[in-house]
C-alpha cells in the first residue's frame, strides 16, 4: 500500500483553498455579532426604562406637590406618588421601590421646593444576564418638585373666552415692569404680533400664548400657557355710587377750569363730584383731589394739559346700561394724573361700571398721540381697554384690569415697580403659585 506524504507543497495548496474558510469564520464570528446584538439590545432597552423610570418620578412628584399643597400629611402625600407611579408603570411586585420625603434647602424666592421622591425601578436583562450573572438590574431616578409663585401682575384681561385678549401688534414697546395675565382660553389668549416688544414677568394665560412676525417676548420665566386664571383683584369694590345725585350738568360749552374749585369747596358733602353730561377736559385745566363720578362719556381734547394728583375717575350712570366710556385722549395732550394713595378708591384712576353693557366696537381708547404719565388702575372688567397710535405712558405705574387689553402702533408703556408700591397695587396675582419640577 503506498503511503502519501504532504510535503510542503500540499500545505501551501491547503492554505491557499478557500473552500470550507467562510463556513469556519462564519462558525467563530457569528456568536459575537449575536452578542453584540444582544448586548445593544439590553443597552436600548436600559436607556428606554431609564428614561421611563425618569418620567415615572417626575409624574410622582408633581402630584406629591400638589397633595402638599392641599394640605396631607407625609403618608397620604406618599400614597398619591405611588398611585401616579403605578399609573406610570411602578410595579412593586417586579421589586420596585418609592420613598417620599418633604424637601429642605434648594433654591428660594420665587421658586419653594417641596417634595422630593426617589424611585428604583427593576429592569430585565436579556443577553447581558450571561455574561453577568444576573437577571436584572436596579435603575434610580430622582425628581425635586415645588412651587412658583406668579404675580404680581399688572395687565389682566378677564374675558374668558377672546381670541388676542391681550394683544401687542405694530410696534408697540411694553416694559411691564411686572407680569401680564390673559383668562381667556383661546389659542391666541395672549398675542405679540408684528415688530411688538413686550417685557413682563412673568407672561401667562389660561389659554395659549402666540408670538409671530418679529415679536418678541422678553421674561426671566419662560412663556406660561396653560396658567389658572387670575381672579379680578377689584372684585371686591363696592359698586359704583349709580345713584349719586349731579353736582353740574356738562354741556358742551361748559368750562371746568372755573367750574371744578367751586364744586370741589361745596359738592362733596356724599363724598364725590357727580358731572352729569359728556365730560370734556380741555385747555389748561388742574384738577382737585376728589372722586369724580361721570354719568356720560370723558374726552380728552387736542392739545390739553391736564393735571391732577389724589384723584378717581368713575364711569356710571343711574341705568348702569347708560354708561359712558373713555372715548379719546387727543393728539398733542398732555395728561399727567396720580390716584389715591389711601380710601375706598386706593390705587384706582379710571373706574368703568361692571355691569356697563360694552359692545366690541366700543372700547376704552388711549389713541391719538398725547404724553401722558398716569399712575394708577385703569379698571375696566366688562370693556376694552385699547392704546393706538403714538400714545405714551413712562416710568411711572400704569395697571390695567379689562375684559380685554390691546397696544398697536407706536404706543410705549414702561412701569416703574417701586412707582406702584405706594398705591398698593403690587399684588394682583401674587396669590397665585404653579407646581414645577426644579431637579
Amino acid at each position: 500500500m503506498r503511503r502519501h506524504t504532504l510535503g510542503h507543497r500540499d500545505i501551501a495548496h491547503f492554505l491557499r483553498d478557500g473552500r470550507g474558510g467562510t463556513l469556519t469564520l462564519t462558525a467563530i464570528v457569528f456568536p459575537v455579532l449575536i452578542g453584540f446584538a444582544g448586548l445593544a439590545l439590553d443597552g436600548a432597552n436600559w436607556y428606554a426604562q431609564r428614561r421611563a423610570t425618569q418620567n415615572m418620578v417626575d409624574a410622582a412628584a408633581i402630584a406629591a406637590a400638589y397633595a402638599k399643597l392641599d394640605g396631607q400629611a407625609l403618608d397620604q402625600i406618599t400614597a398619591v406618588a405611588r398611585a401616579e407611579a403605578e399609573r406610570n408603570g411602578f410595579d412593586a411586585t417586579a421589586g420596585d421601590s418609592i420613598s417620599v420625603a418633604e424637601a429642605t434647602g434648594g433654591p428660594v424666592g420665587a421658586s419653594l421646593p417641596l417634595v422630593t421622591v426617589r424611585i428604583t425601578h427593576n429592569t430585565p436583562l436579556y443577553v447581558a444576564q450571561i455574561l453577568m450573572s444576573r437577571a436584572s438590574v436596579n435603575i434610580s431616578a430622582r425628581a425635586v418638585s415645588g412651587v412658583r409663585n406668579l404675580g404680581p401682575q399688572c395687565i389682566i384681561s378677564l374675558d374668558e373666552t377672546a381670541a388676542r385678549a391681550i394683544e401687542f401688534t405694530g410696534s408697540t414697546t411694553a416694559d411691564i415692569g411686572c407680569g401680564v395675565a390673559a383668562n381667556s382660553d383661546s389659542a391666541e389668549a395672549l398675542y405679540i404680533g408684528g415688530s411688538a416688544i413686550l417685557q413682563a414677568n412673568p407672561a401667562q394665560a389660561f389659554g395659549d400664548i402666540a408670538i409671530e412676525g418679529n415679536g418678541e417676548l422678553i421674561s426671566q420665566l419662560p412663556p406660561l400657557p396653560f396658567s389658572p386664571r387670575v381672579p379680578d383683584p377689584f372684585a371686591g369694590l363696592p359698586a359704583p355710587p349709580r345713584s349719586a345725585p349731579c353736582d353740574a350738568t356738562i354741556t358742551n360749552g361748559t368750562d371746568l377750569s372755573s367750574l371744578l374749585p367751586g364744586l370741589a369747596a361745596t359738592g362733596l358733602a356724599d363724598g364725590f363730584i357727580t358731572l352729569c353730561g359728556d365730560v370734556q377736559l380741555a385747555g389748561t385745566l388742574a384738577l382737585p383731589p376728589a372722586t369724580y363720578v361721570i354719568k356720560g362719556d370723558l374726552d380728552v381734547k387736542a392739545n390739553a394739559n391736564v393735571t391732577g394728583s389724589g384723584v378717581t375717575f368713575i364711569l356710571t350712570n343711574d341705568d348702569p346700561a347708560d354708561t359712558g366710556r373713555l372715548t379719546n385722549f387727543g393728539s398733542n395732550a398732555t395728561v399727567s394724573l396720580t390716584a389715591p394713595t389711601s380710601g375706598t378708591w386706593q390705587g384706582l384712576l379710571f373706574y368703568q361700571d361692571p355691569l356697563a353693557p360694552c359692545a366690541v366696537n366700543q372700547p376704552n381708547k388711549f389713541t391719538g398721540g398725547p404724553t401722558m404719565s398716569l399712575d394708577g388702575v385703569i379698571y375696566a372688567p366688562a370693556c376694552a381697554v385699547e392704546f393706538r397710535g403714538n400714545t405714551a405712558n413712562s416710568n411711572g405705574c400704569l395697571q390695567i384690569v379689562s375684559r380685554t387689553v390691546s397696544f398697536s402702533g407706536n404706543s410705549t408703556v414702561k412701569n416703574e415697580p417701586t412707582a406702584c408700591q405706594q398705591f398698593g397695587l403690587n399684588s394682583a396675582g401674587s396669590g397665585q403659585q404653579q407646581v414645577v419640577l426644579l431637579e
